[in-house]
């Protein structure tokens, strides 16, 4: 080979490969577990049986919020691009509803911001609640939380 040739580009992986990070079985053509992450280099691929059964089933497919390839709904990453699916609804995330109608019906006591692990200002909130401006200021925030796009309010707030 000589020194002006281009690098050989990896080949993706065979149909029946598995994930060297988790055991899971490969996509065919994935560069990445769709379990784990994990990058699914020739390398690093393992020949050896799965750790764990998989959970595909047919018609409960998702597609990637990044690049739009159908992936399976479980998955943790996407197969093709790599990038982190988070689930709906997910251990830890915030509801933007439901801080949206706490802060309508009572924000004036600043349950909405205790709710979204802001307890400075729901102190705030609670000491000013004989005014009525934290009434306002709650419902005018429960609108525009309705107003807010879910990934605009789960980078703020998730």
């Amino acid at each position: 080979m000589s020194e002006n040739a281009p690098p050989i580009p990896p080949t993706p992986p065979q149909s029946g490969a598995f994930c060297p990070a988790c055991g899971q079985k490969l996509a065919e053509g994935a560069r990445f577990c769709a379990a784990c992450g994990a990058s699914t280099a020739p390398t690093a691929l393992a020949s050896t049986a799965p750790l764990a059964p998989i959970n595909h089933r047919p018609g409960h497919d998702a597609f990637c919020r990044a690049c739009g390839r159908a992936i399976n709904i479980q998955a943790r990453t996407c197969p093709g691009c790599g990038a982190p699916q988070s689930p709906q609804g997910s251990a830890g995330e915030k509801s933007r509803i439901a801080a949206a109608l706490l802060a309508i019906f009572l924000g004036g006591f600043g349950i909405h911001k205790f709710y979204l692990a802001r307890p400075f200002q729901g102190i705030i909130y609670l000491v000013l609640c004989w005014t009525f401006l934290p009434a306002i200021i709650g419902f005018i925030e429960g609108i525009a939380y309705l107003c807010m796009s879910d990934t605009g309010f789960a980078r703020k707030y998730g």
